[in-house]
């Protein structure tokens, strides 16, 4: 719930993250989940992430790409298995 939260955070600030991972999530001392939102610099630096169908096409979705993303890691985390595995270069 606290992943989502941040996720509607983002959106209502106009910020679409579309590179969410499990290696985004940190938990701080505690219990909290915390989305790192520092974005890459290198524009041909490769993210690990679980894009949705729409963003890989290119359209932006908004915070439904998000709540794809977060329902991948979702699946991870409860499966202990990775859901797809996909590299994309950031152009």
């Amino acid at each position: 719930m606290e992943l989502l939260s941040a996720l509607r955070y983002l959106c209502q600030k106009g910020i679409e993250y579309q590179t969410l991972n499990t290696k985004k999530i940190f938990i701080d001392e505690r219990g909290n989940s915390k989305i790192d939102i520092t974005h890459l610099e290198d524009n041909k630096e490769l993210v690990n992430a679980y894009m949705s169908p729409e963003a890989l096409r290119g359209n932006k979705e908004g915070i439904a790409s998000d709540i794809w993303s977060l329902g991948c890691i979702a699946y991870e985390l409860l499966c202990l298995q990775v859901v797809y595995y996909l590299t994309v270069a950031i152009i």
